[in-house]
């Protein structure tokens, strides 16, 4: 951006990630053709509504998955939430 001396523009919501990562490369100081402007608390769905969307769409199939694995754990007698593992979360 600043060896063709173009400047960006860049809203983004409070979540804590997205802080974490504009302090890992070096703050707001170091992006100097970069602006940022950070999004009022709790407004994301607001302004991004196709987030709603998404995130309800993956809600849904996340949960189905999950039930199931609940329901198999209980009728082996175990409790899922301990035998879960990494890959049956994203799994």
């Amino acid at each position: 951006m600043k060896a063709q001396n173009r400047y960006v523009l860049l809203f983004m919501d409070n979540f804590s990630g997205h802080e974490l990562g504009v302090q890992l490369v070096g703050g707001l100081d170091a992006l100097s053709n970069v602006k940022i402007r950070w999004l009022p608390p709790n407004t994301t769905s607001h302004w991004q509504p196709l987030d709603q969307g998404i995130i309800a769409s993956f809600k849904l199939h996340y949960r189905r998955p999950w039930i199931r694995y609940m329901i198999k754990q209980m009728e082996k007698g175990k409790n899922p939430q301990k035998t879960v593992t990494l890959r049956h979360a994203i799994g």
